[in-house]
């Protein structure tokens, strides 16, 4: 399913749920984020929708909205304030750059 979804060209996949062959998963460069792992195959139950909106962890994500992710989790901007958050975003970025030179120069 992950060799499918990489060549559909998804880049990475957000689940509530487990996955399993994580190291082949990790040797294809898909980037995944989930609940964990499991030496099982899960059932696939109904048919796979793209697009509209889904339930993650008690977060409603739609189309539109940003999702942000790296090693410490995953983020959901809604699409309506994408804008502000950025704005907020990029003045604590600059906040924190001004923090760390400040610490840096009292070597």
């Amino acid at each position: 399913m992950a060799l499918e979804m990489q060549q559909a060209g998804f880049v990475g996949l957000v689940t509530d749920g487990l996955v399993r062959d994580s190291r082949e998963i990790r040797e294809l460069g898909l980037k995944v984020w989930c609940r964990g792992v499991c030496p099982t195959a899960s059932r696939k139950n109904g048919p796979e929708i793209l697009g509209g909106s889904v339930s993650i962890g008690g977060t409603v994500i739609r189309d539109g909205d940003l999702v942000i992710a790296d090693d410490d989790g995953v983020v959901i901007w809604p699409q309506e304030r994408i804008e502000a958050l950025l704005a907020k975003a990029e003045a604590k970025l600059q906040q924190d750059n001004a923090r760390l030179a400040r610490l840096q120069s009292q070597k």
